[in-house]
């Protein structure tokens, strides 16, 4: 199969899935992601979803990370 032709099938895919799906999909995503040792880097490069095309929520990997940058940054000022 070629490119073509899977991005037309995963976007039908993903067509086809609830907004409660594709929600509880962006969270298993980011729980899996959490797991990995990846995140002692400083920069990510993180598509923005695009919501007509029922893409994973990705803003939740964004605002862990906004997160965790704002936790770092308060400790380092009490060193």
């Amino acid at each position: 199969m070629n490119k073509k032709k899977l991005r037309i099938k995963y976007l039908f895919d993903r067509k086809s899935l609830s907004k409660k799906e594709i929600l509880k999909k962006s969270y298993d995503i980011f729980f899996k992601l959490k797991k990995l040792f990846i995140w002692n880097k400083k920069y990510y490069h993180i598509f923005l979803p695009i919501q007509k095309h029922n893409e994973i929520n990705t803003f939740i990997i964004i605002n862990f990370l906004l997160k965790k940058k704002m936790c770092y940054r308060s400790s380092f000022k009490f060193l």
